[in-house]
Order: structure tokens, then C-alpha cells, then sequence
């Protein structure tokens, strides 16, 4: 399966440092496809992302190379200061079936609406595209906030693997089925 997705310019992405004066302020989002120069358009969320993987430079670096050679796709969520509040990493396994390899949403924007935006958005793709399944792993014992963002889109977690991060860290798979079956 090929992805594709209109590049995100420099500009779009150029203003990304926190904006104190939208800080109390509903946020008005942009979501961009990202393409073409996708690590540059990462660089601000490459260090928050990669702590959450072991390895987790060269995963991210690895994953922003497929994007580019079209075999994967990401989006990022832009506030309407410009700041970059999350973003979304995919990867197809399969005839009709995708893992949501990252979803992130930066400390600052979480609680309001971004991750369930990032899903939302995904879901609507995946189910225009009729996907079989999408799965996306991550700790078992996950903020409950994650947990209602992804059931809110029809995720189900479906099994959780012990120790699979390390002694007493389980890892936790959710599953999402489009309604047409």
C-alpha cells in the first residue's frame, strides 16, 4: 500500500514555539499532511516522541524515511498560534490493515480535544479507504484521557502482553473495525 500526502511547506510549520498570549484561548486547529521534508516539519517533536521508544531517534528517523518514500503517512495538528500541538504516524501491515505507530500530542495542548481531533480525522481516512482493521499499542497502564480519546473513535483494547516493556511494564493493544464490517 502507497501513501501519499500533500507536502507541508516550511512556513506551515515555522512557528512553533508556545504562544502565551492564545494560552487560555480555545484553539482553532489545522491538520497537515506530512510529506516531502517530514523530519523538518518533526524536528520540534522529535525529542519528546523519541524518549517514548527504545531507540527512539532512530525509530522516528526510520519512520519520517518511510513517509518520504510513501510507504508510511503522518499528520500534524497545528494551533492557531502556529505551535505544533501533536501528531499522528501510520503504518501499513498489510492488505487493509494500518498500526497507528505514534500518536502524540504535546504536554501543553492535551485535554483539549487535540488527540480525539488526530483520531477523528484518521478514522474518517481509514474508513473512506475501508481499512479491515487499525491497531495501535502503548503502555497498559495509560492516562485514562488516551483511553476515552481512542474508545470516543471505536478503538477496543483488545489484549494487554506482560512485561513486553520490561519487568511490571505491560503493553496494551487497542483495535478499531469500521462499522460496515
Amino acid at each position: 500500500m502507497k501513501l501519499h500526502g500533500a507536502p507541508t511547506p516550511p512556513a506551515a510549520v515555522a512557528r512553533q514555539q508556545w504562544d502565551p498570549a492564545t494560552d487560555g484561548l480555545a484553539p482553532s486547529w489545522a491538520l497537515n499532511p506530512v510529506a516531502g521534508r517530514s523530519y523538518d516539519a518533526w524536528r520540534l517533536l522529535r525529542e519528546p516522541v523519541a524518549q517514548l521508544y527504545p531507540g527512539g531517534r532512530g525509530w522516528l528517523a526510520s519512520r519520517l524515511e518511510d513517509i518520504d518514500a510513501g510507504s508510511a503517512r503522518g499528520r500534524l495538528l497545528l494551533a492557531r498560534c502556529g505551535c505544533i500541538a501533536g501528531g499522528i504516524l501510520e503504518t501499513p501491515k498489510g492488505t487493509g490493515r494500518l498500526k497507528v505507530s505514534t500518536l502524540y500530542v504535546s504536554p501543553r495542548w492535551r485535554r483539549r480535544g487535540a488527540g480525539r481531533l488526530l483520531l477523528a480525522d484518521a478514522a474518517s481516512r481509514w474508513t473512506r479507504e475501508r481499512l479491515a482493521e487499525v491497531y495501535i499499542t502503548g503502555p497498559a497502564d495509560v492516562d485514562p484521557a488516551l483511553d476515552g480519546s481512542l474508545s470516543s473513535v471505536g478503538f477496543h483494547r483488545r489484549l494487554v502482553l506482560p512485561h513486553r516493556y520490561g519487568e511490571q511494564r505491560h503493553e496494551a493493544v487497542w483495535s478499531w473495525a469500521p462499522a460496515y464490517g
